[in-house]
């Protein structure tokens, strides 16, 4: 119990602290660093990630301008960049394993975000990313249905970890999917905005594995 308490004490300070970081030094010079570009423009510009399961370097500072800006505001053109940038890296090959399976769409599945977060921002941006996806996609490759990956526990941020043997304990068995139907031999794509040590993509990806998908395709936006 103490320690839940100090935990949740440490997350609530941090919190505090980001906003008022924010406030007193808004990021709005940051914002000009992809306010200007399209998404060839980026791809142009920034550092790809040596990680299998990521687009881009994530110290990048364009990179980490586009996470920050969809992570902590939300914001629509941030989210719209890093959509496209994703689903551009998806598209062949998506779509060479749903015609090799007779057709059909791949299921779209975001890492849900936790209460604490969803109570301090009121969004989940890698959410907002899917739905971006979704959007541009039109209905061609991809199904974003309702939640179907959730979290049965709540754990302390990962942030706040440092080791990658304390990061995967953290997450172990933190996901589940409440109804496996929908996914049964389907191809689901699951994706973050960033990955780190993988621990959550790796235990996201054991909760999606339990309900006997076809396939899953993991890709995060940054490392």
């Amino acid at each position: 119990m103490g320690e839940k308490l100090f935990r949740k004490g440490l997350a609530y300070g941090k919190t505090c602290l980001e906003v008022l970081i924010d406030f007193l030094f808004p990021r709005k010079k940051d914002a000009l660093l992809f306010a200007t570009l399209n998404t060839e423009d980026i791809v142009k510009k920034v550092h790809p990630s040596t990680h299998p399961e990521a687009l881009f370097d994530y110290h990048d500072p364009l990179i980490h301008s586009l996470v920050w800006h969809a992570k902590y505001k939300g914001d629509p053109l941030a989210i719209t960049h890093m959509a496209t940038l994703l689903y551009d890296a998806l598209y062949e090959e998506i779509a060479d394993r749903l015609a090799f399976a007779g057709g059909g769409k791949a299921l779209l599945v975001s890492i849900p975000s936790s209460k604490e977060r969803m109570r301090y921002k009121g969004f989940n941006q890698v959410a907002l990313i899917a739905e971006a996806i979704a959007s541009e996609d039109k209905g061609q490759l991809f199904e974003h249905p309702t939640p179907l990956l959730f979290r049965k526990k709540e754990v302390g941020r990962q942030t706040d970890l440092k080791k990658r043997t304390e990061r995967l304990k953290n997450m172990k068995e933190v996901f589940i999917v409440n109804n496996p139907t929908p996914v049964k031999g389907r191809i689901v794509v699951l994706i973050d905005d960033v990955t780190t040590t993988g621990a959550t993509l790796s235990e996201a990806r054991k909760a999606l594995e339990k309900a006997k998908p076809a396939h899953i395709e993991v890709l995060a936006f940054a490392h």
